[in-house]
């Protein structure tokens, strides 16, 4: 994913953001374990966190509330 700054931004700006998206960002497989988490954690309906934001597993955003 973060490849495709290089294609959106060719030159010197797609080459900076993709090297710092790489150094600080997620890849696919890490991005998916909030969504997972969420998804099959009984947890969530537990402590009645449907609608929550997590950042990562287990770190629930309270400031960010979807809109439901």
């Amino acid at each position: 994913m973060q490849q495709q700054w290089k294609d959106a931004y060719p030159g010197l700006l797609g080459k900076m953001v993709t090297a710092i998206m790489l150094a600080g960002g997620r890849d696919v497989e890490q991005g998916s374990y909030s969504a997972l988490y969420a998804a099959t954690s009984p947890e969530i309906e537990e402590k009645g966190w449907n609608g929550y934001y997590f950042s990562d597993p287990v770190r629930l955003r309270q400031d960010i509330l979807s809109s439901n």
